[in-house]
């Protein structure tokens, strides 16, 4: 039973020996539950059809005399995914004579079920008393968003075996309290197909706990980073199936800062969940020798954190268990936030941050035209008129870009000392710190007709690093006392952008210049 203790330190991001057993005993409940309902469900004639009748009829007699051989076929990781299945199309009812054929060979009792040979399960011995499967066998392991790759050869398996008992030894000495749960939660690792453009994919599902599934990485540190963020996904859908963090269903959506499209309540959580493991994991790693490198991914994915978990505080959609939740989070984050990094790392980490959020809003929000020809009224009258805090969601649907914007390319390719020869000048202005000079570059791509959004998120994180504060030199008379305060451009840069594009053929520049209408377009926001 979990504790209201074993709750918060859950919620810390770790979790202790005894919450982590409760969670996954509530897994193999429900593994229970599922495989009951499924029997419960076939009529006599479905059981026949199957040829599932003596298969039932074992595996009852089994959970009598064995149940220790019934619990760990149970407890097996995609078992809910083929209950799933069965429950939904009312198909694949034949898997139970494989599950009783496999409990009755665990408790050694001999049988006549017609079942399919399982090959014995091949493992990665990580430590003694602990192994991982390496599950590339299971007919129901494509449950995740990524497609499971084949059975592995002999000497893929062995290879791969290899290198995840250099990834725990990684894990054990850098995160062991990260270890210590993953001994009684992580029971198997599903194999993934490379993406055709390459890199390192990963993933949890709700309907496969004790299971992650990744694609073969290079490295270990690499492979211990992956097992270590589905993992923390794997712990929150535990908790999910038996405590409420969210309401249900909820029409709510917000910006998680690695994500592109709006997130409802509870998927933000879950991401918020996994990247403070990340976070974690480079945290410990430059602490270790993890060099440049591990401190500049430690600050990213610190400030990408706390500003999604930021944004989840103010939703109305948690729940009371879900704020204590999300409060603990918060803490943890706090005390990281503490830690020192290199100043100029941390600047450009919030700069590609701000990036992310300028390109989210533009690409997911759209003004209302009666706003945008209020507003571009009044910029040409000099009428004083407030501007809404917030926007709409554009309809779901549309395709979204991919990939990171130039911009954060950019700085990226700077913080590692490797700047892009082709990068455009104000991008690489606004990487080597000087947004007033990004500035001046992002106005003038306005003025030759470039609108794109990449133009537009430049602008936006110049004006959020004080490209355009009294004295800066883009231009003597930008702003002057009565500048555009930086916060328009951050919270509604659509709405900006649409104005700015109604009353063309103004040059852009010019009216952002315009000191008497730049105060009129964003006055203080409602």
């Amino acid at each position: 039973m979990m504790t209201a203790e074993g709750f918060l330190r859950l919620a810390a991001g770790y979790g202790d020996p005894d919450t982590i057993r409760a969670l996954f005993e509530g897994q193999l409940s429900r593994h229970r539950l599922l495989v009951a309902e499924v029997i419960g469900g076939a009529d006599a004639a479905q059981r026949r059809a199957a040829g599932v009748e003596a298969a039932i009829e074992l595996l009852l007699e089994l959970d009598e005399s064995h149940p220790d051989a019934v619990r760990e076929v149970l407890g097996r990781p995609h078992i809910a995914a083929w209950a799933s299945v069965c429950l939904r199309r009312r198909t694949d009812l034949g898997h139970l004579r494989a599950i009783a054929a496999a409990a009755a060979s665990l408790a050694g009792v001999p049988h006549r079920i017609d079942a399919p040979a399982w090959r014995p399960q091949r493992r990665a011995a990580l430590e003694p008393g602990y192994a991982l499967v390496i599950e590339d066998e299971d007919p129901y392991r494509d449950c995740y968003q990524w497609a499971p790759a084949p059975r592995l050869s002999d000497a893929e398996a062995d290879a791969f075996a290899a290198k995840l008992e250099a990834a725990w030894r990684l894990l054990v000495t850098e995160h062991p309290e990260h270890a210590a749960a993953m001994r009684i939660g992580l029971r198997s690792v599903v194999p993934l197909r490379r993406p055709p453009g390459g890199g390192g994919i990963s993933a949890a599902s709700r309907l496969a706990a004790g299971s992650v599934a990744v694609s073969i990485p290079e490295t270990a540190q690499e492979l211990a980073l992956l097992l270590l963020h589905e993992f923390m996904h794997m712990k929150l859908g535990a908790l999910l199936d038996i405590v409420d963090l969210c309401e249900e269903g909820s029409p709510e959506r917000l910006h998680a800062p690695w994500r592109l499209d709006p997130r409802p309540p509870e998927a933000m959580l879950q991401g918020i969940y996994a990247h403070l493991g990340v976070a974690d994991f480079w945290r410990m790693r430059r602490k270790v020798g993890g060099g440049r490198f591990a401190e500049i991914e430690f600050a990213y994915w610190r400030e990408q954190t706390w500003q999604a978990l930021r944004t989840l505080s103010g939703s109305e959609r948690l729940t009371a268990n879900g704020r204590r939740f999300v409060e603990e989070m918060r803490s943890t984050m706090l005390a990281w936030r503490d830690e020192p990094v290199d100043p100029a790392v941390a600047d450009a980490c919030f700069a590609m941050v701000a990036a992310q959020r300028a390109r989210w809003r533009l690409v997911n929000y759209a003004p209302a035209q009666d706003e945008v020809e209020r507003l571009a009224a009044a910029w040409r009258t000099g009428d004083a008129v407030p501007i809404a805090a917030t926007g709409a969601l554009r309809p779901p649907g549309e395709a979204l870009p991919a990939g990171p914007t130039a911009l954060v390319r950019s700085i990226r390719a700077a913080l590692d000392g490797e700047p892009g020869p082709g990068d455009d000048p104000a991008d690489a202005a606004l990487a080597a710190g000087d947004p007033a000079r990004a500035a001046r570059g992002y106005l003038g791509r306005l003025d030759s007709g470039d609108s794109s959004d990449e133009t537009w998120v430049g602008l936006v994180v110049a004006a959020e690093l004080g490209g355009f504060a009294p004295g800066a030199p883009v231009c003597s008379d930008l702003y002057g006392a009565r500048m555009m305060p930086p916060q328009v451009f951050r919270d509604r840069p659509e709405l900006v952008r649409a104005v700015v594009e109604r009353l063309r053929p103004a040059s852009p520049a010019a009216l952002l210049r315009n000191a008497d209408r730049a105060a009129e377009i964003v006055s203080p926001l409602r």
